[in-house]
């Protein structure tokens, strides 16, 4: 007989009745009945419910899906990027070829990054760096073991900025002095809802200004006058890109 019986029994629990031996071995017949419900099946709805403790709460955030707010039709993204693998190289991207800053002021380093914030741990990470050492210029990861969403709070502790499921510019002053940038971008994820993902990413120099995009059209006789304040694009369709 099963263990536990006359309860629900789970098929991995059952026992042989013999102290003997593990194997019994059936001597003779042995008759089965078997019965079978000829009524017609009885369905029920039943409702699920979850609950979740809110953040304030002191719950945990979770977030994975769609990323949001990139520009164009594409973007850099990666997950699982060394699943379950040791002693491999960390995935990055490097530039072909150092970038020529000298004689540029006021340096800085502008990318927008997205994450999920589901099941990241504090060995992943989303390295920036400038030349060809160890030391980021930039370091997003998880802040704690029981944290799983990304933020920079190492490379920028006062004022970190945490990281979700929109693209958000993250920006750094660069240091005096560069005559050159060696950029790489590293990363490790070593799930597949751990996706961290980039896009834009821009070298600027002298006083950074977001810029606010307007369009003003108006009549002038025969003409049409657009004036705009931004960036300027083109396209040979009405329908882009």
């Amino acid at each position: 007989m099963g263990g536990g019986a006359p309860s629900a029994v789970d098929d991995w629990e059952w026992e042989p009745i013999s102290p003997i031996s593990s194997t019994v071995t059936l001597v003779g017949s042995i008759a089965v009945t078997t019965y079978t419900v000829t009524a017609a099946p009885e369905e029920k709805t039943i409702p699920f419910l979850v609950a979740i403790e809110a953040p304030e709460d002191g719950g945990s955030v979770f977030g994975g899906g769609r990323f949001g707010g990139y520009e164009g039709d594409v973007f850099f993204a990666g997950s699982a990027l060394n699943k379950f693998e040791s002693g491999v190289s960390t995935k990055s991207i490097t530039w072909n070829a150092p970038i020529d800053v000298s004689d540029k002021e006021d340096l800085k380093l502008t990318v927008a990054l997205v994450a999920t914030f589901l099941d990241f741990e504090t060995s992943d990470f989303l390295n920036f760096y400038i030349d060809d050492g160890n030391n980021p210029l930039i370091s997003f990861s998880a802040p704690s073991g029981n944290d799983k969403f990304f933020n920079d709070q190492g490379t920028n502790g006062e004022n970190p900025t945490r990281l979700d499921l929109n693209f958000q510019d993250v920006t750094y002053d660069l240091p005096d002095g560069l005559s050159e940038i060696r950029l790489r971008v590293e990363s490790v994820t070593t799930w597949w809802n751990e996706i961290v993902g980039m896009d834009n990413l821009r070298i600027t120099s002298g006083a950074f200004e977001i810029i606010v995009p307007e369009v003003h059209i108006r009549r002038e006789g025969e003409n049409i006058v657009v004036e705009w304040k931004g960036m300027l694009q083109s396209a040979t369709d009405i329908r882009g890109p």
